[in-house]
Parts: structure tokens; sequence; C-alpha cells
């Protein structure tokens, strides 16, 4: 792919000065729109790079809403130039009980390039804009026929500054993969495999991801949600995690001792909830001895005092179907804003798990062994997740033998 200096697309332009010309950058787009319309915050109209949604674990929606939307925050605001193209991508966040413009994506060019500039609106808590910044210019390459990536810059000023450059090989007229390569304060790259459908859509997305020594870097990006049976597939995920949190558990646990409260922890900020990092608590850590002396069973359940903290187990990703089926599940519930049948699904998992017989695994006739999912970031829902999957006579039992 063609090699791209930022100095060589910015030419008498300036990372700041495209700051102070915002008004009149964006009053020029604005009058080359001829109608604008709305679509979910998922559409990827008017995206330089391909099959971004996908690579998210996302179904686009393209399809434009009828009628302007009651709530801006839930929807993507679109203008259209005369040759229909996407010129302006605006989406909203609530500041001062209003929905203001929060992330903007405006086509432009510098010089004879077209380019997609990125501005992130800041409020303060009346909704006054107190800050605009150019977060991200992105350059589309491409030759006679096909687009062959798109390299972009994150704002050289900023402690998170990086380069990011796609390219894009084709079967015949289809994309079959996508690298990426990441060059900033981190360095990464990742790789995607495209399979189709007969009817010729996107039917699946594999990615592989420079990891960390020792983990697996291969990941399901996206299966199309029309092809599998996704009751199956949850029956499966969790009848699979439940064995191999057993499996973890009797790996990680330190001989002679009494595994207490085994914390399934997931991120529940719009992150992916599957695979779930674990925690183990034991006879003696400082999880159990501060629920000892409170009588809470949340202290009991607070992965930064338990034993154990694994926020990779191997278990839970060494299983190519498991990842598949993550993909899956991970997909409807970002889809269809689903985290409330995330969370159960994790507390049924949690429940399955505590229902294994722990005194036959760890051979001890007096083990009481307690399960739980909740969130990494704790906050006042705590006790309420914890209680969905702790029986209160399990509880009680729990925190006695504690004293004991």
């Amino acid at each position: 792919m063609q090699e791209l200096e930022l100095a060589e697309v910015l030419g008498s332009a300036s990372w700041d000065s495209l700051e102070r010309t915002y008004e009149v950058i964006v009053a020029e787009v604005e009058a080359t729109v001829t109608r604008w319309a709305a679509a979910s915050q998922t559409t990827d109209l008017g995206e330089p790079r391909l099959l971004v949604e996908q690579r998210r674990g996302k179904k686009p929606n393209n399809k434009l809403f009828k009628k302007e939307p009651k709530d801006w925050t839930r929807a993507a605001q679109l203008g259209f130039d005369a040759d229909d193209r996407v010129t302006v991508t605006r989406r909203f966040a609530s500041a001062g009980g209003e929905a203001k413009v929060n992330l903007e994506e405006i086509w432009t060019r510098l010089g004879d390039r077209p380019v997609q500039l990125l501005f992130l609106h800041r409020y303060d808590r009346h909704g006054h804009r107190y800050a605009l910044e150019l977060r991200r210019i992105a350059v589309p390459i491409q030759d006679d026929q096909w687009l062959t990536g798109v390299r972009s810059w994150i704002d050289p000023r900023s402690a998170d500054a990086a380069e990011l450059v796609e390219s894009y090989e084709y079967d015949g007229d289809a994309l079959a993969r996508i690298d990426q390569r990441h060059r900033g304060l981190d360095t990464w790259q990742q790789e995607f495999f495209i399979s189709y459908s007969p009817d010729r859509q996107v039917s699946r997305i594999d990615g592989v991801v420079t990891p960390p020594p020792g983990q697996d870097g291969r990941f399901t990006a996206y299966i199309r949600s029309e092809e599998v049976d996704v009751d199956a597939v949850k029956a499966q995920v969790r009848k699979s995690v439940a064995t191999a949190i057993v499996s973890w558990v009797d790996r990680v646990a330190p001989e002679g001792v009494i595994p207490r409260a085994i914390l399934i922890a997931y991120d529940d900020g719009g992150y992916d909830v599957l695979p779930p990092s674990l925690a183990l608590g034991i006879d003696g850590d400082d999880a159990a001895e501060k629920a000892a002396r409170t009588g809470s069973i949340e202290d009991l359940f607070d992965h930064s005092l338990q034993a154990v903290f694994d926020p990779a187990p191997a278990e839970l990703s060494a299983d190519p179907m498991l990842r598949d089926g993550y993909g899956v599940l991970n997909q409807r519930w970002r889809d269809d804003s689903r985290e409330g049948e995330a969370a159960a699904f994790l507390a049924e998992i949690a429940k399955d798990v505590a229902a294994w017989d722990w005194p036959l695994v760890i051979a001890r006739p007096d083990a009481v062994v307690a399960a739980a999912a909740v969130p990494l970031e704790r906050d006042d829902t705590v006790g309420s997740r914890i209680a969905a999957s702790v029986p209160d006579d399990v509880k009680r039992r729990l925190l006695s033998s504690l004293k004991n």
C-alpha cells in the first residue's frame, strides 16, 4: 500500500489550524448537503474503513429512519451530497439535559486528497461546549479499481497519539483479508479473514491479534446471526464455560485450602462480556477475613482482596468452538442492547458452578463453595447481583464457616 506521511497530508495546514477553522470547514461541507437523514448508531455509511462494525462484532444497520428520532443520543445524523455520498456523520450525547453533538465525522479535502476529519465536542454539566478537539484524520488509499487501505492518525499532540494503517486484500471482487497495524505508545497488529455465505453476504470474520506472551490471539469477531441457532449456542456455551471454570479452580487453587468464593467478573461498560475474568477466594485470604469481620457477602466477592485473580483464564479460550459461541452471543447482546440478558446468563453459569460436587472435586466433605457473576467495576448493584446467584441459605452457611 502507498506510503504516506502526516506532513504530506496536511500540506500547508496543521492540526491546530484545522481545529481553529472548524466553523469554516463545517460551513463549506454543509453547503454541499442536499438532504439530512437519521440512522442507527451502528450505521457504517460514510465510514472510510471496510467492515468496521462487523469487526467490532456488530451488525451494521444502514436503514434510514422514516421520521426524526425523539432521542438523538440513540441515533446518528447523516448529511448526503448531490451524489448521495455521506459527507457528515454526527453522533450525540446527553449534556445539560439535551442531546448535543459529541462525535462529528466530516469529509473534506486537504490539497487534492479526500480526508475524513473526526472532531470531538466536550461539554460541561450545563451543556456548554468548553472544548473542540480534532481527534483523527483518515485518508483512503485507492488504486485504479479498489480501495486498498486507509491510513489514520490520532491527535499527535495527545498522550494516545498513534498511526493506524489498514490494508485490504481481495479474492476476485470480494474482500478476503484486512491487515491492521497500530503504531503508537502500544504497537500491535490484527488480521481479519472474511468468509461469505452463498448469497455473497459476510457470514463470518475471524481475527488474529499479536498477543501478549502466553496468550492465544485468535478470536471470532463476527458471525452472521441468521446462520446460527442462538438458543443452542447459549446452552452449549453455558455448559462448556461452567466445566471450564471448575477446571480452572482445580488448577489455580492452592493445595490444602478450601475454595470459598468463585467470582465470574465481566465488563458491563459496552465491551464483550465473554469470556469473563475469574477470581477465587479461599480460606484465610483478605476477602475471607474481611467478610468474617463484617458479615458481608459482598466483601467475600471482592476480587481485589481474593487470593487469585485471572483476567484471561486459559481454560475459557482454548476451545475454538467456544470462541465461536462467544462471538455469536456477544454480537447478539451488543446488537440488541441486551445487557440484562448477558448478566442473567452469567448468573445462571454461576449457579451451575456452585452446584458442582465440590466436596468431591477438592476432596473436602466440609466444603461450602459459592459462585457469583459481578461486574469488574463494582457499584451499588453488587449486592443484588450476588443475591441472583447465591441463595440465602448458602450465604448463611458460607459466612458461618468463615467465622468458625
